[in-house]
């Protein structure tokens, strides 16, 4: 696990392969040669359609789909992709489906740990300060749902999915592509933990389609448009 970090830059990075969006299915995406610089304790939208890389792009740096080239610095420093995905995390995903599996081709186990079990996974290495309690409350996330596996929580996977990412000590935070509909359907959500997430100095990456998606979420939002 890293130290205190305070800035990300990608140099040309390239990433492609199969993204799961959830709720619009799996899907082809590619990202070639684009530049990023991310800051802590910052939101950032990657403006662009689908198709145009974005969905690529925080699958990559979670490990979730193939890194092909391209260099990374944590701080001016140089690093591997493997030390993104240390710190990176997928939302919709869990403790079970994070990370470079697919890139192996390994069948991931079947998971059958709860909420709680994976927070506490996270609050047992003392990533953070937290304990299990605190970490659902701050989340919002009942004790009835606390109790399930990700899977059966419907609609509030995506705040179960970081808080687990969140207990674990994960410090770059990325959802699925969305368009307008998703941001607006998930909103609510959106803006209670994407707010918690930045308050920690984590940075959040959120793949959409128009700049004033981020906007509404965040007045901490910058957006990257992949077209330009």
């Amino acid at each position: 696990m890293v130290g205190i970090l305070e800035n990300i830059i990608f140099s040309e990075v390239s990433f492609g392969g199969e993204c799961n969006l959830f709720h619009h299915g799996i899907v082809q995406d590619c990202l070639q040669k684009k530049d990023f610089e991310f800051s802590c304790g910052n939101l950032y939208g990657i403006i662009g359609e689908f198709g145009d890389g974005g969905a690529a792009l925080s699958c990559g740096i979670t490990g979730n789909t193939n890194f092909y080239e391209g260099k990374i610095f944590f701080d001016n420093i140089e690093k591997k992709i493997k030390d993104v995905i240390e710190i990176s995390w997928y939302i919709g995903n869990d403790l079970y489906q994070n990370s470079m599996k697919r890139k192996f081709n390994i069948k991931p186990k079947i998971n059958k740990k709860t909420i709680k079990e994976q927070i506490e996974h996270g609050v047992q290495s003392q990533l953070t300060g937290d304990d299990c309690h605190s970490i659902s409350q701050m989340f919002q996330i009942s004790s009835e749902r606390l109790n399930r596996n990700i899977s059966f929580v419907s609609g509030e996977r995506w705040k179960a999915s970081a808080a687990i990412g969140y207990a674990n000590g994960k410090k770059i935070f990325c959802y699925p592509w969305m368009n307008s509909k998703d941001i607006e359907r998930y909103k609510e959500q959106l803006v209670h933990t994407v707010n918690i997430l930045l308050d920690t100095k984590c940075i959040i990456i959120i793949p959409t389609t128009k700049e004033e998606n981020v906007k509404s979420i965040s007045n901490n939002a910058y957006s990257i448009y992949l077209n330009n």
